[in-house]
C-alpha cells in the first residue's frame, strides 16, 4: 500500500527528507484508514444480513430469546417516529395538546452554524457575542488522484 512519495517533490521545492517522511506517514495512514472504513462497511452489511437471518430463525422457532455461552440474543422491534415533512408545526401543536410539549426543543445544525460564523467573520468589523464559542482544528486536506 505504501508508495514512494518523494517523486512528488521537485528540486525547486527543496523539501527536506523530514517533510517527505511526514507526507509519506500521513499518506500511509490515510490509505489505511480508507481501507479500514471499506472493510467496516462490508462487515456491517454482513452483520445486518446475519441479523435478519437470526431474527427469522428465532421467529420461525417461536423464540423471543435464546441464551448461549456468549450471551443472550433476543428478538425485538424498535419503533422510530417523526413528523412528515412540512407537518412539523402540526405535530408540535398535537404534542402540546397531548400534554407532551416538553418533548419540543430547538436545535441548530452545528455545521450550518459554523459555516454561518465563518461567513460572518469575513467582515473584520463584525464582533461575535460572548456566548458564541469558536474552536479551530488544524487539518491536512488530501484527495487521491
Amino acid at each position: 500500500m505504501s508508495k514512494d512519495l518523494t517523486k512528488l517533490f521537485t528540486e525547486e521545492e527543496k523539501s527536506t527528507p523530514e517533510l517527505q517522511q511526514h507526507v509519506k506517514e500521513f499518506y500511509d495512514l490515510v490509505m489505511k484508514e480508507r481501507a479500514l472504513k471499506k472493510d467496516l462497511e462490508e462487515l456491517q452489511e454482513k452483520r445486518m444480513a446475519a441479523e435478519e437471518t437470526l431474527y427469522s430463525s428465532l421467529e420461525d422457532a417461536n423464540f423471543e430469546l435464546i441464551r448461549t455461552e456468549n450471551g443472550t440474543f433476543s428478538r425485538r422491534i424498535d419503533l422510530y417516529a417523526n413528523f412528515e415533512p412540512g407537518k412539523k408545526e402540526d405535530g408540535f401543536t398535537w404534542l402540546k395538546e397531548q400534554g407532551f410539549g416538553d418533548l419540543i426543543y430547538e436545535t441548530v445544525n452545528s455545521r450550518t452554524f459554523s459555516a454561518f460564523i465563518k461567513d460572518f467573520k469575513k467582515d473584520e468589523m463584525a464582533e461575535l457575542p460572548e456566548f458564541v464559542n469558536m474552536n479551530l482544528k488544524k487539518k491536512i486536506g488530501f484527495r487521491k488522484k
